[in-house]
């Protein structure tokens, strides 16, 4: 985890203290981005039930390389902090963790903590003024591979579990 905050932290210096000579040549656009999402989970499985929602964000850098005066191709690199609380009402046996199994009792909570770093792959579209107005579209796609994903919950021996390491319960 801290390795991957680490090799963040260098992307993220490299592109900020690189941008001054990219900033300066036509057609290209530095930014940065931060965007609140408000996130809740939900199971295909009938006795997980999804909790409050919660609130994430994704931040990150990008850039808009325009090709034509309205036409851009954007990309970037971000990292996007998710999860959310399952009430799991007939327990779990078996929840994979780092070291092993370990048992949760019925109507126990888990609370998920999960990162994902994004990479955007985008066309933007924007037309000329139209009175006061500019439209624009942005079409593309966005992968993520996740980086990191931590647990708190209690087993079924009421021991508390803090940030457990449950990248094997979580898919990439």
């Amino acid at each position: 985890m801290k390795q991957m905050r680490n090799r963040a932290l260098y992307i993220l210096f490299f592109l900020v203290f690189t941008s001054k000579t990219v900033l300066g040549q036509e057609g290209i656009k530095f930014g940065v981005l931060f965007e609140p999402t408000i996130i809740w989970l939900h199971s295909d499985v009938s006795d997980v039930i999804p909790e409050n929602p919660r609130l994430g964000f994704n931040f990150g850098m990008q850039l808009d390389y325009y090709f034509a005066q309205n036409y851009a191709f954007a990309t970037g690199l971000s990292l996007f902090n998710t999860g959310g609380t399952l009430n799991h009402a007939n327990g779990i046996t078996r929840f994979r963790v780092k070291g092993g199994n370990v048992a949760i009792a019925p109507n126990s909570k888990i609370q998920y903590n999960v990162q994902y770093a994004k990479i955007p792959v985008a066309l933007k579209f924007k037309t000329h003024r139209i009175g006061r107005m500019v439209y624009s579209a942005n079409m593309g796609f966005s992968p993520m591979v996740r980086t990191t994903a931590k647990a708190i919950f209690e087993d079924d021996n009421k021991e508390k579990y803090n940030k457990v390491n449950v990248n094997n319960e979580i898919n990439l």
